[in-house]
Order: structure tokens, then C-alpha cells, then sequence
């Protein structure tokens, strides 16, 4: 994707290598003045990225894992990185909350993401437009065991329809696991800070193991629930 102020929000939370295509002017403005280890595919020759024949631009390009380390160390930045992280059980927890089995987001009508509950594996399955989200290499339906539903303030910026999402300060939001849904709150207090989410008591969620999935969604979307 192309740089945008929230993707380096979010980026920023994990001290990264930060990876992108471009993106906004603000956005690059950020990369710099906040003197991150930035890889702009823009910036860098066919070994670091490449386009395949396979998808219509801009959605075919590619890299590896092998390409932009090389890259990171040809650029002399750290390939290695300490951070805060969310805290998570040692073994399934079962939530207090309302039972969920699918959770629809229309961001559009012609995008709609969703989440269907599993009760076999206790897993959340995930569609974009009624049909399998796939991985494109191994072709496996994309799942996850958590979902993070965070509302964030968010506005049309220009006439090419940027955004902005406002993801520092607090707001509400849903934890999603085995078949049932929690509302939480969710706390950013600046930049570099790591987004928290708690219970309505105040207290921090820790989430259950495996795949966490975070949905940020306009604080004005009406979600659809079963």
C-alpha cells in the first residue's frame, strides 16, 4: 500500500522497517521527520520490488523477505527491534458478552467485509464481497481467532478522497472470540504509543491465543450483526 498518516500511526506502535509504495504528501513528510526506517518501492530498484503480469497496476506489486533485508542493510538501518505488544492468555479464554456467529462492515457497497463464526474450530472466517477472502499463494481461506472492531473518527481530506482517521486518543470498539462479542474502549495516547483495549470496568483485555484480526471502522458505520 502507499504511505498514509494512519498507516504510520499504526507503523509507528512497532518501531518497523516501514514498507510502502509511495503515498500521500503528508504521509511522506511524517516518514521523514519522524526519521523512520523507511523502504519506499518508489525509491527502489527491480531486485527490491517488482510488478507481475497477473493483476492490473497498482495491485501487482511485489517483494520478499530476503529482498528487504538486503535492502535494510544496504541502507545501514536495524534489522531487529524491541516493542510493546497486547497482552494474550496462555489458553483459551472465554469471554462474557453477546453470541456473535457473522459480522458484516460496508464500507461501501461495492466492499463489504465479513467475518463468519466456525463452532468446529472456534474460528472466525473471512469473506470480502460474499466470497472466501484466499491467501494468493496457498490459497488458504483467510481466518482469525480475535477480532479487534476499533471506531475511529474519520473524514474525506481532498478532492482524491484521503483520508483521515483519527487513531490517538480514546474511543469505543468490540473484541470478537469464540462465538461471542464484547464492547471495549481503546486508548492511544500519541504516535509511538501502542493502541490498548479494555473491558468496560477498566480493565486491559488480554486476548485469547492465535491470529488477532484489527477492522478500524468509521465511527459512523452501522455494522451488521446476526
Amino acid at each position: 500500500r502507499s504511505a498514509r498518516p494512519y498507516f504510520v500511526d499504526k507503523a509507528l506502535e512497532y518501531d518497523p522497517l516501514y514498507i510502502h509504495v509511495g503515498g500521500s504528501p503528508q504521509a511522506l513528510q511524517d516518514v521523514k521527520n519522524l526519521k523512520m526506517a523507511d523502504i519506499d518501492a518508489l525509491a527502489c530498484g527491480k531486485n527490491t520490488f517488482w510488478r507481475k503480469k497477473h493483476k492490473p497496476i497498482p495491485n501487482n506489486m511485489y517483494t520478499s523477505y530476503s529482498a528487504l533485508i538486503k535492502e535494510a542493510n544496504r541502507k545501514k538501518y536495524k534489522t531487529s527491534s524491541k516493542f510493546k505488544t497486547l497482552l494474550f492468555n496462555e489458553r483459551d479464554t472465554k469471554i462474557e458478552g453477546k453470541s456473535l456467529e457473522f459480522i458484516k462492515f460496508p464500507y461501501r457497497k461495492s466492499y463489504v467485509s465479513e467475518f463468519r463464526y466456525n463452532k468446529d474450530d472456534r474460528l472466525y472466517y473471512r469473506y470480502v464481497n460474499n466470497k472466501p477472502h484466499k491467501d494468493e499463494a496457498s490459497g488458504v481461506h483467510l481466518t482469525a481467532k480475535n477480532i479487534i472492531v476499533q471506531y475511529a473518527n474519520t473524514k474525506v481530506i481532498d478532492n482524491k478522497g484521503r483520508l483521515e482517521i483519527d487513531l490517538i486518543g480514546k474511543g469505543k470498539g468490540l473484541y470478537i472470540t469464540d462465538g461471542k462479542m464484547m464492547e471495549i474502549t481503546w486508548k492511544k495516547n500519541d504516535r509511538r504509543d501502542l493502541t490498548r483495549f479494555y473491558d468496560l470496568n477498566g480493565n486491559e483485555i488480554k486476548f485469547n491465543p492465535g491470529i488477532t484480526w484489527h477492522q478500524v471502522v468509521p465511527s459512523t458505520m452501522k455494522i451488521i450483526i446476526n
